[in-house]
């Protein structure tokens, strides 16, 4: 998978847990606007993550850690091969690779697509969701939620697992209709963060030589 798809399908994953449904399984529901109200309430959250793409009749997979950081409807993620910030109007996407920075001023759809923060604005459209009941991983309790969309598109389902002491994610895997898995397992949060708003914006200075394409 391309740079760019993973960065467009890591941002889809961690937006999944603030879509929600129509048809609702009521504790399904609840477990959800529990999970939400705790994001809603913490202020600056970072998170740390594995993500794993696993592609349709293939055995390999590929596979990277990351950090993810949250403030409002700004982003900040870290990986190994690329790093983007969105500070609520431009975003910036680095590819370690080509050495280049993407600048891009992202439409209402695009942000809502790629935004933890802004997807609520979707909030309870487009999934049915249904509690699968309570699991033990790694010595943790966990409750299980399946989305699964009205609409035939190009996911075939979400399945969400929450911490059961404190709602938060940590596990998602989304399965698309061609037969691809991307998974990502969150390992640790800390929340109510104080961050600069300058974390969110691409600081030219801290990458000399960087070639900055203005995609505007």
């Amino acid at each position: 998978m391309k740079t760019k798809r993973f960065f467009f399908t890591l941002i889809t994953v961690f937006c999944t847990v603030f879509i929600a449904f129509s048809q609702q399984d009521k504790k399904a529901k609840d477990l959800l606007d529990k999970s939400l109200a705790v994001f809603s309430n913490a202020g600056g959250i970072k998170a740390s993550f594995a993500f794993t793409a696993k592609q349709p009749n293939e055995k390999s997979s590929e596979s990277f850690n990351g950090t993810i950081y949250m403030k409002e409807n700004k982003f900040r993620l870290e990986t190994p091969e690329f790093q983007a910030w969105f500070n609520g109007v431009n975003q910036w996407t680095y590819l370690k690779d080509n050495n280049e920075v993407n600048l891009t001023k992202p439409d209402a759809d695009e942000v809502q697509q790629m935004n933890p923060s802004a997807v609520l604005s979707i909030y309870k459209k487009g999934f049915n969701c249904k509690y699968a009941g309570e699991k033990t991983v790694n010595g943790k309790k966990i409750d299980e939620i399946v989305l699964t969309p009205q609409k035939k598109n190009d996911w075939k389902k979400v399945v969400v697992q929450l911490d059961k002491t404190t709602t938060l994610p940590v596990r998602i895997q989304l399965q698309y209709a061609n037969g691809m898995l991307n998974d990502i397992v969150i390992s640790a949060y800390q929340m109510k963060q104080s961050f600069s708003d300058s974390l969110f914006s691409f600081d030219s200075q801290k990458y000399p030589g960087v070639e900055v394409i203005d995609l505007q």
